[in-house]
């Protein structure tokens, strides 16, 4: 373009234009990968509520990569590179997919949007109520415990087991409980430092923990 004042003097400028017909092509996300599962643990941004996602990948130099989820959306500038990170929050338990469009320079968006499914789920808490850490387990011992699952998922498997401090093999005691109690004969096991592992499984994650016992057949003196 070109300009001349009252007194004749002549400017020039120019302005990049950019003629862009073709659609881009959708964005391609490489991490996470699809179906991984995410749990509170992988918050990025704990100050606020649900998780934060960071979702990478590769897209048109300069594009804008769209990424939508329950009708929230959230745009980021892809780099001259071609790569994107782009935060998302997951807010439902269960599954999220989340959809990807790249929008060009000239505004002419993806035909295809690419699709990326996040499984949001936290493993079932356990907790031991008896025997205590490093406490003494008789010849019939008392075993409590509680299992529970944030989000309201029925426990699909859980099992009690137990072993020799320090060995690799499990034997079990019981299997898919109902009751929150379980009675350990010790009678036949030497005495000495067992552990007992607890785990649960909800149908999408599971979790298990492990409490040191001392198996102690002698009866206590007066």
């Amino acid at each position: 373009a070109r300009v001349t004042d009252s007194r004749g003097s002549l400017g020039r400028a120019r302005h990049e234009l950019i003629v862009d017909f073709g659609p881009p092509a959708a964005p391609r996300p490489s991490s996470p990968r699809n179906g991984t599962l995410v749990t509170d643990r992988d918050d990025s941004d704990v100050v606020h509520a649900g998780v934060e996602v960071l979702i990478q990948g590769m897209a048109e130099p300069r594009a804008l990569v769209r990424a939508e989820l329950e009708e929230r959306k959230r745009e980021v500038r892809v780099s001259e590179q071609g790569t994107f990170s782009i935060p998302v929050v997951l807010r439902t338990p269960g599954k999220n997919t989340i959809t990807l469009t790249t929008i060009d320079p000239a505004g002419n968006e993806s035909r295809e949007a690419a699709e990326l499914t996040l499984l949001y789920n936290n493993p079932p808490t356990l907790r031991f109520l008896s025997p205590r850490e490093g406490g003494g387990a008789g010849r019939e011992a008392r075993i409590s415990f509680e299992i529970t699952d944030r989000e309201g998922d029925p426990v699909s498997e859980s099992a009690l087991s137990y072993r020799r401090a320090g060995e690799g093999e499990l034997k079990e005691l019981a299997r898919d409980m109902k009751e929150r109690t379980v009675t350990w004969d010790t009678r036949a096991l030497p005495e000495g430092d067992y552990e007992l592992v607890l785990s649960a499984h909800d149908g999408y994650s599971g979790s298990t923990l492990t409490r040191r016992v001392l198996v102690d057949h002698t009866e206590p003196s007066i």
